[in-house]
């Protein structure tokens, strides 16, 4: 198997122009000689797209008079068939470049640096086929393809996977993140119309460069792009226009072509092209028989991101070795593209010459490498004594490749430019006995190794995102240290009470710039396969991250979190490792545009019967006991409700005569209950030192507006209390006689942590491991309730739907039931109506009987009489709320409500929707449980024109970009100023959920 870059002279077309319609175009020869030319394309903006695709832009003549072909001809040396072309989105890589010279492929790439790691798979490789385009070529097309992958099959297990048609962009997205697919063929007709280049899903019309950039962020292997429009001349510069814009962390190849007819050159470049990709031969080979040899039947190329070699990677009996391999081309082709010296980048891929697989041991150094199939078919045909030859061969070609790709490596990286970002990175491996191993899949549960094989996990700080996906695939990053600290020596630490660790202390050396040292490498032994549940079980490591100061001071930089299927046997699904961090240092670690880096996560679970948390402590118990009982905070979160009653009937009261409810002078009934919630918590009897110390120590450190996820394991999820009005400031005084300093005495808003931190509540769920993929206009189901507010709602909402971001769509209750909620896939859910949460003992409020007596009198709903009889009645009444088309029951909703298709973020903007009973039934854990990313619900009753404003500066940073933490947070800090009902408002889910990429257009001063 062949995994280096094919050797490639590059050309780059530089995104901006340099001046008014002249491009510069940089020319690069694979010995690092450089040519720089200027362009103009001008003329060619404002053509057509059939025109577009036929002109060949080798043609176009640069200032120096020299055509852009003659600087082709110039920089390509002998037996050299490659030319990677680096394109601006847009007319110019919408250009024939594929008609460079004869026996030449062109592989176009986008404008982005690697931030990513190309994984190997096993077989069996499972091929979707995907019919989007609704012609009986297309269908005849289908049963073509999957004929051929069944041919296929014969030389490697293939899988082919004929999918339904989806009913939305949405469906599509589904299926293809969830279907398990290395690799899928999709059928698409692209169409051209003044609204520019999209194509239908389902009933839908979709920007064509949303749905390739949606596609590529599914991160399969390849993808082929196959447009079935009957004029491949308007299909295929429609294709190369829009896949110039591959987001750069999207590890995919797609293979462009445009064949709307099943004549016998495009079966037979189909057949070529397949056979090629389960070898594992590089993109250039791929498409070799699709350039410009048959334009009039035809179309074909390449596009991928810098680094990307193959379509996909094969792992064979010789994985192990291969996958050695191909991580050192990785770490080259990473290091050449992070630092661009030519020289570099030859002199490490000339150190490589010995590692590549070679049949001969007189083979040089600079040797061709060998054709694709070489090794992999010996080793799979061979007879045992000759592939374990094979195989010894092999490994010490790889250890020789070692000794001398290391100190060229090390010299690179001790060059490095410590301005880019290096994150952590945590992976399973099988290693065997004789120094070899093989990346374990992330997308792979954990099983017991087989035979000659032991598991370890390993833990590195990497300059690419790679190894186990982060939660949300947001990778927090590096931050730099003071220069004459480095090297730096981290101590690297783990703990599990699902894996038994033979060594669980590791040094890891962190150098100025680059990635660290190796790894630190952890073997593990899993329980017997007959311990393991036939349905496997999820477990978890927490990894320690430890620098020791000069004054010998031990600091923790962080610490993550990696949660893992275990299973009997090796079975792949998306969501079976996770990373995640627990803690993370201030000025160790940071995310992208965050406005801080500090970041902690208060794991919550029950043991032997008791309440307890992770205390970050790296001793043989982490987890410390809580003295409270979940029936004494329980009943000190009944009594914060009662007070939030009062309170919101005196800002009501407040309302009515123009004025606000300050905090100034009416949240020191909520300080005093916070802080008793507090205190019975984190402090009560019988709490573990462990705890007291865990808040001392990290707790009390944080900086304002640090990011605290409040995390609850599946046996506490009930454990719902109003963390955000937990206090924890010394209390103002209980008795007036008692203060001393007057207004001095009064509540602080940063003692209470919903305004101190960005905090967020998240009950247990299972993490899916797929980002949400989102477009605009954002979908707004508005579920909402005649009011004077609604109406100043509606208007404020305007504006974003002129713009053509959001679009708001009403939702009515029928019988009980939202219908809409089970057949719409919303982005955003806005409940902005009544609401009443049943809880024992609660009293009910006299002004929200009167106000559902209005009601029923002026609507004549006999569903909100009978639920307005049932609230007077002694027996317990059920949780409702109240919007367009009459009341709906929580006791429905959960029968009736199996899943939310569009797995929404949802306002509960009703009063008392944050509230749960003992049992922890609610609205607010009924929307999580049925697939909400992030609910925002309100501890008890309200203000509409609260409610109102607080909506719509979430919606408003939501559309800009935040995240729902950030944009809830900011929001609340604001209001609370001026409201002390703001206080009540509480985020439980995922804090990173987000509706909408960051618009760039927006300035940033309007979130302010």
């Amino acid at each position: 198997m062949n995994t280096d870059k094919p050797m490639a002279v590059q050309f780059h077309v530089l995104p901006q122009p340099a001046r008014g319609r002249i491009y510069k175009v940089v020319a690069v020869a694979p010995d690092g000689y450089g040519d720089i030319d200027e362009i103009d394309f001008g003329p060619v903006e404002g053509y057509q797209l059939d025109r577009l695709g036929r002109i060949d832009p080798w043609a176009f003549r640069g200032q120096n008079g020299c055509a852009l072909r003659e600087h082709l001809k110039e920089l390509l040396p002998a037996g050299v068939a490659v030319v990677e072309v680096t394109l601006p989105p847009g007319p110019v890589a919408a250009m024939n470049w594929e008609e460079a010279t004869p026996s030449v492929s062109v592989i176009r790439r986008p404008h982005n640096e690697p931030g990513y790691l190309v994984g190997h798979v096993v077989a069996p490789f499972r091929v979707g086929v995907y019919t989007l385009s609704e012609t009986p070529q297309s269908h005849l097309f289908a049963s073509d393809i999957e004929q051929l992958l069944k041919r296929q099959s014969s030389r490697q297990p293939i899988v082919p996977c004929n999918i339904r048609p989806p009913s939305s962009f949405r469906d599509y997205l589904r299926e293809l993140e969830g279907g398990g697919y290395h690799g899928v063929h999709i059928l698409l007709n692209t169409e051209v119309g003044h609204s520019g280049r999209h194509i239908r899903v389902g009933g839908e019309d979709v920007p064509l460069e949303t749905f390739i950039a949606e596609t590529a962020r599914a991160n399969k292997h390849f993808v082929v792009l196959h447009d079935t429009n009957p004029k491949p001349s308007v299909g295929i510069p429609a294709l190369r226009w829009d896949s110039q814009k591959i987001p750069e962390d999207s590890a995919t190849a797609f293979i462009l072509l445009a064949a709307p007819k099943r004549n016998r050159q495009a079966v037979a470049f189909l057949d070529n092209a397949y056979a090629r990709v389960f070898c594992s031969a590089s993109l250039v080979e791929v498409i070799a028989p699709g350039g410009a040899a048959a334009p009039r039947a035809f179309y074909a190329g390449a596009v991928a991101n810098p680094g990307i070699v193959q379509a996909l990677d094969v792992g064979t009996s010789s994985t192990a070795l291969k996958n050695r391999l191909r991580y050192l081309h990785e770490q080259r082709d990473a290091l050449a593209a992070l630092y661009p010296e030519q020289s570099i980048y030859n002199l490490v891929g000339a150190a490589l010459g010995s590692a590549r697989f070679r049949r001969a041991e007189g083979d040089e150094v600079d040797a061709q490498p060998e054709q694709t199939e070489t090794y992999s078919a010996d080793v799979d045909t061979a007879d045992v004594g000759e592939s374990l030859d094979i195989l010894r061969q092999l490994q010490e070609r790889v250890r020789q490749g070692e000794r001398e790709v290391e100190p060229v490596v090390a010299d690179v990286i001790s060059k490095a430019d410590p301005d880019k970002p290096r994150y952590p990175a945590a992976l399973f491996y099988l290693a065997g006995a004789e120094g070899q191993e093989a990346p374990v899949p992330k997308i792979s549960s954990i099983s017991p190794a087989p035979p000659g094989l032991r598991l370890e996990l390993h833990f590195w700080i990497d300059m690419v995102r790679g190894g186990i996906d982060y939660r949300n695939k947001e990778w927090p990053i590096l931050v730099e240290q003071e220069s004459s600290l480095y090297p730096i020596e981290l101590l690297a630490e783990v703990w599990s009470e699902d894996f038994h660790f033979d060594e669980r202390r590791q040094k890891l050396s962190l150098p100025k710039a680059g990635p660290t040292a190796g790894h630190a490498r952890f073997p593990l032994t899993l329980p017997d396969p007959s311990e393991i549940p036939l349905k496997g079980r999820r477990g978890e490591v927490y990894i320690f991250l430890q620098y020791q100061a000069p004054d010998r001071r031990k600091e923790l930089v962080a610490v993550f979190r990696v949660e893992t299927l275990i299973t009997r046997e090796p079975e792949e699904h998306e969501s079976a490792q996770m990373l995640e961090h627990t803690y993370l240092a201030t000025n160790w670690f940071k995310f992208k545009d965050a406005p801080v880096g500090s970041s902690l996560t208060i794991f919550l679970a029950k043991k032997a019967g008791h309440l307890q948390v992770f205390t970050l402590n790296n001793s043989e118990s982490p987890w410390g006991r809580l003295g409270a009982s979940e029936q004494a905070a329980y009943q000190v979160t009944r009594e914060i409700y009662r007070a939030i009653h009062r309170i919101s009937l005196a800002a009501a009261a407040k309302k009515e005569q123009g004025q606000s409810l300050s905090f100034k002078k009416n949240a020191d009934d909520l300080a005093q209950l916070g802080y008793r919630l507090f205190s019975e918590v984190l402090f009560s009897a019988q709490t573990d030192t462990a705890v007291m110390e865990f808040h001392e120590k990290f707790l009390t450190g944080l900086p304002e507006h640090s990011t605290i996820t409040i995390a609850l394991n599946r046996d506490v999820s009930n454990f719902i209390i109003p963390w955000g009005l937990m206090y924890d400031r010394r209390p103002p005084p209980i008795l007036s006689g008692d203060s001393e300093f007057g207004s001095l005495d009064r509540a602080k808003q940063d003692g209470f942590w919903g305004v101190r931190y960005n905090l967020s509540v998240r009950p247990s769920s299972a993490y899916d491991g797929a980002v949400v993929a989102r477009r605009a206009p954002v979908r707004l189901g508005a579920a909402w309730h005649g009011h004077e507010e609604t109406l100043k709602l509606k208007e404020q909402l305007e504006p974003l739907e002129k713009e053509g971001r959001l679009v708001v769509e009403s939702v009515k209750a029928e019988d009980q039931m939202i219908p809409a909620l089970v057949k719409e896939d919303y982005d955003l859910v806005q409940f902005f109506c009544h609401g009443y949460t049943s809880l024992p003992d609660k009293e009910v409020d006299a002004n929200l009987v009167e106000n559902y007596k209005r009601f029923v009198e002026a609507s004549h709903d006999r569903t909100a009489e009978q639920l307005l009889m049932a609230i007077n009645s002694p027996i317990p009444r059920p949780s409702f709320m109240l919007l367009k088309g009459g009341a709906v029951t929580l006791p429905v909703l959960n029968v009736e409500l199996k899943k939310l298709p569009g797995q929404p973020i949802v306002l509960l903007s009703m009063c008392e929707s944050a509230q749960v009973t003992c049992a922890g039934a609610g609205f607010v854990t009924l929307f999580l449980d049925r697939g909400a990313r992030s609910v925002v619900g309100t501890e008890g009753p309200t203000l509409w024109s609260l409610g109102r404003e607080m909506d719509v500066e979430i919606i408003r940073r939501l559309l800009a970009g935040q995240s729902i933490g950030q944009a809830f947070s900011e929001t609340r800090r604001a209001l609370v100023k001026e409201n002390v009902l703001a206080l009540i408002y509480s985020l439980f889910g995922d804090a990173e959920a987000k509706l909408t990429a960051t618009d760039p257009t927006r300035p940033k001063e309007e979130l302010v």
